[in-house]
């Protein structure tokens, strides 16, 4: 099972301006005592908390009980609130990036390049979330290209880091933009269908 998470946050620093709220996906926000209510309650349940690469392992080996966290769009809050739920419950985590600037979403509101690094000096996992959180399937085929090859380059530029895996923006692919995900060079993907039975056969369009 993967979980998919964007903004961990108290209730209070949830934005009260529609559009605000609207630009940056507030509707998709969970209090930092309920990552810890679902961390601790899944490994009560049996289930072990493992890094995206062990999980991808299991597939192939038929491991089950075997849980990965995932975090899309690189938001501040994942720093601040996320991060010391994760280290309280020694759970890895992987990062879905965007690799540059958003049009409309000021700096402030998405991790810094600093506490990007220090996710990974902890051992958490950074992956590619295209270039500008592009729609890929309304892209032309060289659009598409470079916004998830060039996410990719981009990010193992600025972090000196592999980059394995993707996650589709808003959850949107097709067979064509997984094609290209596949082409190049990525390990899997993650996609936003709820309840699916990944198997290695999914590589490319995981369930979370």
């Amino acid at each position: 099972m993967i979980l998919m998470y964007h903004h961990i946050a108290p209730a209070e620093r949830i934005p009260r301006d529609r559009e605000i709220h609207q630009a940056e996906g507030w509707d998709f926000t969970v209090t930092p005592e309920s990552l810890d209510f679902h961390l601790s309650h899944l490994r009560r349940k049996g289930f072990e908390i493992v890094s995206f690469s062990t999980y991808l392992e299991g597939l192939e080996t038929g491991a089950r009980h075997q849980v990965a966290i995932t975090f899309d769009d690189g938001w501040a809050d994942n720093f601040e609130f996320a991060l010391p739920v994760l280290e309280k419950n020694d759970a890895a985590a992987l990062f879905f990036l965007v690799s540059q600037p958003l049009e409309g979403i000021p700096a402030s509101s998405r991790m810094t390049a600093e506490q990007v690094a220090s996710l990974l000096a902890r051992g958490h996992t950074i992956g590619a979330h295209t270039r500008k959180h592009a729609t890929l399937p309304l892209l032309t085929a060289d659009e598409q290209k470079k916004e998830i090859r060039g996410s990719r380059e981009e990010l193992e530029n600025e972090f000196a880091t592999r980059v394995d895996y993707f996650a589709y923006p808003g959850g949107a692919f097709d067979v064509t933009v997984a094609e290209v995900v596949k082409e190049s060079g990525f390990r899997a993907a993650c996609c936003s269908i709820p309840g699916g039975k990944n198997s290695t056969g999914s590589r490319y369009w995981l369930s979370r």
